[in-house]
């Protein structure tokens, strides 16, 4: 068998390009690789999958580094969803004029964009007020940080060069969300026109295992996805031991064995090396309130800790001692109970914080002054919030589904995430006794050791090479 020749690396930015605010869940990852790339890899480029032309096409890698640190915006409005959806005859056809006119009705976003990427925001004051009354109101959001600034703003193809001429020499590494970024036809046609190899980074196969919490279209396109991606995929770098099981227990179901798995654990430095802490939310006290880091969305159990938190308010098993129950992670989808309960219910309103998207200064502050942070979530390929809490040397109650006692290492007690009880009595003995939260802080602060995030995608990176 012939050695493969080395030709060019390409890091697929797709994922990070399409998302707005601080990169979070597998935007950070994904940001992360990116991150590393600038630093050590000046030879690879970056890419962005464009859904017009169904292309790979090269990004300019100062407008990654924007991206990254959160300080530009690219309006990616004019690519169509390239995900499947269902549609009648009528509603097909309206859909394809829809997309022919896209460039003519979002032509206020364009001239905005122009006029931003002309007079970048700073240079004149009538450029802003002007780009600000093209722009309507949510992608004013999407340009504004959270202290009133300024992103820049970007039209895809000015950040975009001409396709790739992809060829069986060229790697592509994507650690994105390619099932709703990417169309698989697209994708398994242009791997046989160009024999590229590609490289993709599995995070997990959740929605194919646990349908109840995502809506049917979502599981329908990600199960479509992934059963497509069997076929054109070269390896597979697996975030943990149990997603690689799950994704061959997938293969196998659909027929696919002897796949190129391997598995890679993340990193966990990106916000313990802030250097910078921001004030505490308004009625939080250091040491007295416990975190919960995650998108609020049904997989995570949010609800199980509002029963468990109603539960120590009456009273049990020494009540909540004044804590508060600080929730971090922007809403996600499935979450209309949760949050009219965070507002309607009294015991919520009072005690429970929610602090929507934030940024890595206010997340790192967030652990830092955390007594002990909760993972409850139902199943997991990863469980990075835990690895996290951990490197802040903030001691963990997770859950025992998926790959959360892996990260856990025997560090956290994993209880299983149905078991309200267990979880009323755990929580309610580590607010009671700080004591026993302190030890179990000295032991993860003695046994605790992880990669960094340059260590983790220096190792990605060198994992998606290998012959």
């Amino acid at each position: 068998m012939s050695e493969r020749v080395p030709g060019r690396l390409i890091v697929d930015a797709s994922a990070l390009v399409r998302w707005w605010g601080p990169p979070v869940g597998i935007v950070r990852v994904e940001a992360e690789i990116i991150r590393y790339l600038l630093a050590h890899e000046p030879a690879a480029l970056l890419s962005v999958f464009d859904t017009r032309s169904r292309q790979f096409r090269p990004l300019d890698r100062s407008i990654a580094r924007l991206l990254i640190e959160d300080r530009a915006v690219v309006e990616t409005g004019l690519m169509p969803d390239p995900r499947p959806i269902e549609r009648g005859p009528l509603r097909a056809a309206l859909t394809q004029i829809e997309r022919k006119l896209r460039p003519a009705l979002r032509i206020r976003r364009t001239l905005a964009c122009m006029l931003d990427e002309r007079f970048p925001p700073g240079l004149a004051h009538a450029v802003p007020v002007l780009v600000n009354l093209l722009l309507d109101r949510r992608l004013r959001a999407r340009v504004t940080d959270r202290h009133g600034g300024r992103r820049n703003l970007f039209r895809l193809d000015s950040v975009l060069g001409p396709p790739f001429q992809l060829g069986p020499h060229d790697l592509i590494l994507s650690a994105g969300s390619d099932w709703g970024d990417k169309d698989p036809d697209a994708m398994s046609a242009l791997k046989s026109q160009t024999g590229f190899r590609l490289v993709v980074v599995c995070y997990d196969l959740i929605p194919a295992l646990f349908p109840q919490f995502y809506s049917a279209r979502d599981v329908d396109v990600f199960t479509r996805y992934f059963q497509a991606a069997l076929g054109f995929v070269d390896r597979f770098i697996c975030i943990s031991r149990r997603t690689a099981a799950d994704l061959a227990w997938f293969a196998a179901a659909h027929g696919r064995y002897n796949l190129d798995i391997r598995s890679e654990r993340l990193g966990a430095d990106a916000v313990r090396n802030t250097s910078v802490r921001a004030p505490l939310p308004a009625g939080l006290t250091p040491e007295r309130y416990v975190l919960f880091v995650s998108t609020i969305e049904p997989r995570k159990n949010h609800g199980l800790l509002l029963r468990v938190w109603r539960r120590l308010a009456a009273g049990e098993h020494g009540g909540t001692g004044g804590f508060k129950l600080v929730f971090a992670g922007r809403p996600g989808w499935m979450t209309e109970d949760i949050m009219a309960s965070l507002s309607e219910e009294t015991v919520f309103s009072r005690d429970v914080i929610h602090v929507a998207s934030p940024s890595d200064i206010v997340l790192g502050t967030l652990y830092a002054n955390s007594a002990f942070t909760v993972y409850p979530s139902h199943y997991e390929g990863f469980g990075l919030p835990v690895i996290e809490s951990f490197a802040h040397g903030k001691p963990a109650i997770a859950s025992s589904a998926g790959a959360l006692p892996e990260a856990a290492a025997g560090l956290a007690p994993c209880i299983d995430p149905t078991d309200e009880d267990t979880w009323v009595a755990e929580i309610g003995r580590w607010i009671s006794d700080p004591a026993y939260v302190g030890e179990q802080a000295r032991r993860i602060r003695a046994e605790f050791s992880w990669p960094s995030w340059s260590d983790a995608a220096g190792r990605i990176l060198t994992i998606a090479r290998e012959p």
